[in-house]
């Protein structure tokens, strides 16, 4: 049981732009911004996680009068000759009598292996990349993926019928393309990154590259796959396995998000709240999982960079209660009153208990917010989940007191990212951002019961971020003391990465950081830590790219005084780490293989301390598609060499997965081998063959919806 509720002072009153009813898809959450697009893909709520579409869902922000009334009169046709995807092809065009430029989708649904279909006022385009059933209506201006509402063109003029003529902006759509325009004048239209099969992409979690220990993101087919291990650590969270299902602990909110591998159900502190979809491809034994689960799991909003190979994992805005100053407030709330704006609560009979208050008072604007840990049926009233005091100056800065999770990295440097006390942000006249935060940082969880945790602090937590305006570079300082304060640490450190412009040939991005830091305590000193990496494109079908990192032995054997309570393993040493890969796509077929794709990895580790240790591995992954809409096939081989002191141990591990998609669902077969050298081990054997079906989902006019998987 849930109820929800909204209070609003009647002399409020809100401007509301187009909504985008998209719900997240199967590749990356975020459309190409060079299309004018908004960003549909709101991060999956913990009260209610969405069925995942399998279409690129589009929020269309269209040039008005895109679509031109049928005119009385024959237009002239012009073939231009257009580049997509590489290939120059002759697109037929012409210009409507109030000026505008129209492109025949046929033309360009023939270069991209796609089709164009017209039905009433409905223009259809059958996407071949990833299945995806995009439409317009020109009788009311609407745009759907897979039949899902995503907007309406503005101010466009309705036509009786349906015909393929739509300009640039909306061809772009439609196709997933992005457009741009060559030396010699001509039309570029590149498919965007999320439909092509893809490996060699970065893993970034709040700001800073992750190492995700050889089980890099990836797609297979349009869906993109995520290490939910590697972002759980750098996220905080705790993470458990048991019979078949994954459950995260979040930090933020201390709730308890459950899923089960098989089938894709999401429950929410014990209680089930959905189906995410895609989980067909999923490889339950690695924790690589479709992005829309890990964006359910951690309260997270993912989103894979325009123009880069970047997939960029953030704390859902709900989650991180910060706000950069935006000064779009109204001059004469300057001289006003306290005056209360909004009061929305939410009561569940599980949890949590959710209450927020708005209001303004002066120059400030303030939101409170309130959140427990538990339901009416199992209250926890040690302490609140959450609780915290946003307030947004008109002077250009933000402030927030209570609880307060970073984004801005002011306590990158000690590993922390909860706290709770104050922070401060501000942009300064150069364009850059200051930002400032101190507290009492999370230091665990304490358990009420199966389905109730409260949070722990204990210690202290302080840093300050200065953020360059383009946010390519940042500079800072943090500090820590444990609770007893015997254990100490300051931390001098920053960041930089290169973004060159979408290059096909050369050297397109860079990154480097390192940090100084002095400890006190048990392992008083000085030491360093560094990381670089590069990525190189040979053409735009190849690319390269290498890391390189060092933690120096007093940074590896913990900074963060939750996980060691402490007491720090001096037995561990430094840890150096090369890595390699590089991969391939066609650019045709192969016969009857499309959209087929090859990378490879090579990394090595050599951990010093007590008991060295050195870790070699190597892996080669392949995805096609057989035939134009017959089974996605993926393979994945394996090898890695441990040496622990005197002793090597070699294992070897290969994957093979088919999956056919129809209408109603799909059908997955799974083949698994894995087998090591170690004494007594014994090679491992594994087929799973599953049939499943999508969900069946009916929303109502009132706001209710039941789901049936």
């Amino acid at each position: 049981m849930r109820l929800r509720s909204t209070l609003s002072a009647a002399a409020i009153a809100a401007v509301l732009g187009p909504l985008w009813g998209a719900e997240a898809q199967s590749v990356a959450p975020t459309p190409p911004t060079e299309l004018g697009v908004e960003d549909p893909s709101a991060p999956v709520s913990t009260t209610n996680p969405v069925s995942v579409e399998e279409a690129v869902p589009v929020a269309v922000t269209v040039d008005e009068a895109l679509l031109e009334a049928a005119p009385d009169v024959a237009l002239a046709i012009e073939h231009v000759d257009m580049v997509i995807e590489g290939s120059i092809a002759s697109v037929r065009t012409r210009e409507t009598s109030a000026g505008k430029r129209q492109y025949n989708l046929t033309d360009v649904a023939n270069a991209l292996r796609s089709r164009v279909e017209l039905h009433d006022t409905l223009l259809g385009y059958h996407r071949f990349q990833d299945g995806a059933l995009m439409s317009v209506n020109m009788a009311d201006g609407k745009v759907r993926s897979n039949k899902v509402v995503l907007g309406k063109l503005p101010k466009f003029e309705p036509r009786e019928t349906a015909d393929p003529w739509i300009g640039i902006n909306a061809v772009a759509v439609m196709s997933g393309t992005h457009v741009s325009e060559d030396e010699q004048a001509r039309t570029v239209l590149t498919l965007d990154k999320r439909l092509k099969p893809q490996f060699g992409l970065e893993l970034w979690v709040a700001g800073a590259p992750v190492d995700t220990f050889g089980n890099e993101p990836r797609t297979v087919g349009p869906v993109l796959l995520l290490p939910l291990e590697a972002i759980v650590d750098a996220l905080g969270h705790t993470l458990e396995r048991s019979n078949g299902t994954v459950t995260v602990l979040r930090t933020q909110d201390q709730a308890r998000i459950s899923l089960e591998l098989a089938t894709g159900l999401i429950s929410v502190n014990t209680t089930p709240r959905g189906v995410t979809q895609d989980m067909q491809f999923a490889e339950a034994d690695t924790l690589l999982l479709p992005f829309s689960a890990v964006e359910t799991l951690t309260g997270t909003h993912i989103k894979l960079v325009p123009g880069t190979d970047r997939v960029e994992v953030l704390l859902d805005d709900r989650l991180d209660s910060t706000t950069l100053p935006d000064g779009d407030v109204a001059d004469e709330a300057k001289n006003t009153p306290f005056t209360a704006e909004a009061l929305s609560y939410e009561l569940s009979d599980r949890g949590p208990l959710r209450a927020e208050f708005t209001s303004h008072w002066g120059n400030y604007n303030l939101r409170t917010q309130v959140e427990s840990a538990g339901g009416l049926e199992d209250f926890a009233g040690t302490q609140p989940a959450w609780a915290s005091v946003d307030i947004a100056s008109l002077k250009g800065w933000n402030a927030t007191l209570g609880d307060y999770n970073s984004n801005y990295r002011e306590l990158s440097g000690i590993g922390e990212s909860r706290i709770r006390g104050a922070s401060w942000r501000k942009q300064t006249e150069s364009g850059a951002l200051l930002a400032i935060a101190a507290g009492v940082p999370l230091s665990g969880t304490k358990s009420e019961d199966a389905r109730v945790t409260v949070p722990v602090f204990s210690g202290f937590a302080g840093g300050a971020r200065l953020i360059s305006k383009d946010q390519s570079q940042d500079v800072g300082v943090s500090a820590s003391m444990s609770e007893d304060g015997e254990e100490g640490l300051i931390v001098i450190g920053g960041q930089k990465q290169f973004q060159f412009d979408n290059r096909e040939k050369g050297f397109t991005s860079a990154y480097i950081a390192a940090d100084l830091g002095a400890f006190t305590g048990s392992k008083s000193g000085a030491d360093i830590r560094a990381r670089g990496s590069a990525s190189y494109s040979v053409n735009p079908r190849v690319g390269l790219s290498a890391t390189a990192s060092y933690d120096g032995a007093k940074f590896n054997s913990g900074t963060s005084q939750k996980s060691f309570e402490g007491v720090f393993d001096n037995r561990v040493g430094a840890v150096t780490s090369v890595s390699g890969s590089a991969y391939w796509r066609s650019a045709e077929p192969w016969g009857v293989f499309n959209r087929t794709s090859v990378g490879l990895r090579a990394s090595a580790s050599q951990r010093g301390g007590v008991e060295d240790k050195t870790t070699a591995s190597m892996s080669v992954n392949v995805n096609t598609q057989i035939g134009d809409a017959g089974p996605l096939v993926s393979a994945n081989i394996q090898q890695t060499q441990q040496t622990t002191g005197d002793v090597d141990v070699a294992s070897t591990s290969v994957r093979l997965r088919a999956v056919q998609r129809m209408d109603w669902g799909s059908v997955t077969a799974t083949y698994s081998n894995s087998s090591t050298d170690a004494a007594d081990s014994e090679t491992r054997q594994q087929f799973t063959a599953s049939v499943q079906a999508k969900p069946w989902r009916k929303a109502f006019a009132n706001g209710a919806s039941v789901m049936v998987a």
